[in-house]
């Protein structure tokens, strides 16, 4: 008389069979994509867009882009002489007779301004974005270089002292009748009911910086370069009063070879 093997034994064997196909199936799967992405997975190319900016004004510069790591080092490298047309002109003795204001005389190319405003807009661009992004509501202030202030009474301490200066150096720029300061005029204008005169930023390049539609002008490359090195001076000095050790963490590195 053979054996009979009872139901609920037949039962438990099926669904433990049943399981353990469940089980190899599933550690096939996980074995056959850890296979292909250690082995086959490629990261796909990010390809890199250059900025409409830089595209638009690629045939204006000969030279390489600069990429600015320290805006105090770029501004404060000044040559002692520079020659255009033909002319040698002493940069050192032109420094010491207008101080500060030096920026908006300061013999540059047309070609070298265009340089120019290339490195600053593009170091400026991410910082200006991450600037009108932050909440500041639980984030941390930053200024227009770059830099985060752990203490908020700190940051308007700075920027109180900054609007201070740029104040007096609109001032003495539209009380100088030299020509060379006249032809920026339009971008210093008198607030005849707060009385003070104030500098008025070129407003397509802070559209661009926000990818929007915007036309730059000659007019607005040059000042735009000849106030960011006036402000940034002005933070050096102000930095160094408050004892501020100058970093920026969305800064470009560049490793030194």
């Amino acid at each position: 008389m053979s054996y009979i093997q009872p139901r609920g034994r037949k039962r438990k064997l099926k669904i433990f069979r049943v399981i353990l196909l469940v089980l190899l199936v599933i550690a096939l799967a996980i074995a056959s994509v850890w296979t292909y992405n250690t082995f086959f997975r490629k990261d796909p190319v990010v390809v890199e867009e250059p900025d409409d900016v830089v595209v638009e004004m690629e045939g204006l510069i000969s030279r390489p882009i600069f990429v600015i790591t320290n805006p105090f080092d770029y501004v404060n490298n000044r040559l002692e002489t520079v020659t255009i047309n033909g002319k040698e002109i002493d940069l050192i003795d032109l420094y010491n007779q207008y101080g500060i204001l030096y920026y908006l005389v300061e013999p540059i190319t047309e070609e070298e301004i265009n340089a120019q405003f290339l490195d600053i807009y593009l170091f400026l661009k991410p910082i200006y974005k991450e600037m009108i992004s932050r909440d500041y509501s639980s984030e941390k202030r930053i200024d227009m270089l770059g830099h985060e202030y752990d203490n908020p009474d700190q940051y308007k301490q700075v920027m109180g002292d900054f609007a201070l200066g740029l104040m007096a150096f609109a001032d003495d720029r539209f009380a100088d009748t030299d020509p060379n300061f006249t032809k920026f005029e339009r971008s210093f204008i008198y607030d005849d009911i707060r009385e003070y005169v104030m500098y008025k930023e070129p407003r397509a390049v802070f559209m661009r910086m926000q990818d929007k539609a915007a036309f730059i002008t000659r007019y607005d490359r040059q000042i735009y370069v000849r106030m960011f090195k006036v402000m940034t001076i002005m933070l050096q000095d102000i930095y160094a009063k408050y004892g501020i050790t100058y970093s920026c963490k969305m800064c470009p590195v560049v490793e030194e070879k």
